[in-house]
């Protein structure tokens, strides 16, 4: 069995690739289990740490399968629907769990470079990343994407994009028995059998607002208590994620 996994840096473990992070835990018990030592790029990052505790490895060792992660920093759901319908063509017996990212992140063509990019943040903090890789620019492409923002993009129109992605998967999933299940980070005015569940409610099923429930430590921040401000999924947020997805996943006797 092989699972393949869609998302951003919220599939990625984005956030515990950090030292910051890791001296703030570096002295828990479940650090132990991490088989390496933790080697740091002069950038203060460590990919293979984060990598280990992401909830897609984490069930790849809970179900002892092979598994493929194509999220990636800054990734908007075009990129996210295209690169999971590249991979539908040929790996029709593998199970697909897709994360929506954001609504307004956004991926364009630039024919200076012949390539596409990943457009993600806002004003100073646009970045465009190369569409299957990391390497960034900020020139023009960052230009139109704050642009872009500014006056043409419209939440409730990519938000029905996505909500138009989703049924037409799910379609496809059904048509042609290709396992396809979703994770919406954000608030989405839609929901189906498909949908791994996080809350009975509609507006506490997306990730980001049942992980920031009080009470709860599924973000980095509240896991440190706001030690450090950052949003993304902690080991523990990754441990809850990886639980819903196999539960599902028995649910639905795939397991």
């Amino acid at each position: 069995m092989k699972i393949q996994f869609y998302g951003c840096s919220y599939s990625d473990g984005g956030g515990m690739d950090t030292k910051e992070y890791y001296d703030y835990i570096r002295n828990e018990e479940w650090v132990k289990e991490y088989p390496k030592e933790t080697l740091f790029d002069r950038d203060g990052f460590d990919n293979d740490f984060k990598d280990y505790f992401r909830y897609s490895d984490i069930i790849k060792r809970e179900l002892k399968c092979e598994i493929k992660n194509h999220s990636c920093t800054g990734n908007n759901n075009q990129h996210i629907f295209d690169t999971l319908m590249n991979e539908l063509e040929n790996n029709t017996e593998d199970i697909h769990i897709v994360q929506w990212s954001h609504f307004w992140r956004n991926k364009i063509w630039y024919e200076k470079t012949k390539k596409f990019y990943r457009l993600s943040g806002f004003g100073k903090e646009a970045v465009a990343f190369e569409e299957n890789n990391d390497n960034m620019i900020f020139d023009d492409t960052t230009k139109f994407f704050n642009q872009w923002l500014e006056h043409h993009f419209n939440e409730e129109y990519e938000i029905q994009k996505v909500v138009n992605y989703t049924k037409l998967l799910t379609s496809y999933s059904d048509n042609k028995n290709i396992p396809i299940y979703f994770i919406t980070f954000d608030i989405l005015p839609y929901k189906n059998e498909k949908f791994i569940d996080f809350h009975n409610k509609l507006n506490l099923n997306g990730l980001s607002n049942y992980c920031n429930v009080k009470g709860t430590n599924y973000t980095i921040q509240t896991y440190t208590k706001d030690k450090i401000m950052d949003g993304h999924l902690s080991h523990v947020g990754n441990k809850m994620v990886a639980e819903k997805i196999i539960n599902k996943l028995k649910q639905d006797e795939l397991l």
